[in-house]
């Protein structure tokens, strides 16, 4: 998906660490993305894509490149992720069970709640694990009221 198109409440994903995973979080407006971080997804290929500016905080959201970003966090769209992938809610058991992560069986609420949410849990989504309760977990809550991941 082009960043522009993006609607606050999009739960989207980037693919990290050439594509073995992805990280998931909700688009909540303003080039603002809220996404539930873990020392593990602090990829080396970000934090050097420019080392001059690895110490530098950014602007707009004060990430600095390469930090350990440990928790719900709030960042730019452009340190989220480069190339963004729209999740998808409402599809059938059978299709996701062959998506590879990148569908929901559930029905999302309307945009404006899952933003809302996730603005509600910038101050905590619990103890990261990686089977019970990652970013995928605390994107597709703030999008149904459900935990979820069919990975």
């Amino acid at each position: 998906v082009d960043k522009k198109d993006l609607q606050p409440g999009d739960h989207i994903f980037a693919k990290r660490a050439l594509a073995l995973y992805s990280h998931h979080g909700i688009y909540v407006g303003d080039k603002q993305v809220i996404h539930f971080n873990t020392p593990e997804e602090v990829i080396a290929t970000i934090a050097n894509e420019n080392p001059t500016l690895r110490l530098i905080p950014c602007g707009m959201c004060g990430y600095i490149r390469g930090s350990p970003g440990i928790g719900i966090m709030k960042t730019c769209i452009d340190h989220y992720g480069k190339k963004l992938y729209l999740y998808k809610y409402g599809v059938s058991w059978p299709k996701v069970l062959k998506s590879h992560g990148t569908c929901c069986p559930y029905q999302s609420k309307p945009l404006q709640e899952a933003v809302k949410t996730a603005n509600e849990r910038l101050n905590g989504f619990g103890k990261c694990n990686l089977l019970a309760s990652n970013c995928k977990h605390f994107a597709t809550f703030c999008s149904t009221g459900t935990t979820f991941s069919g990975q």
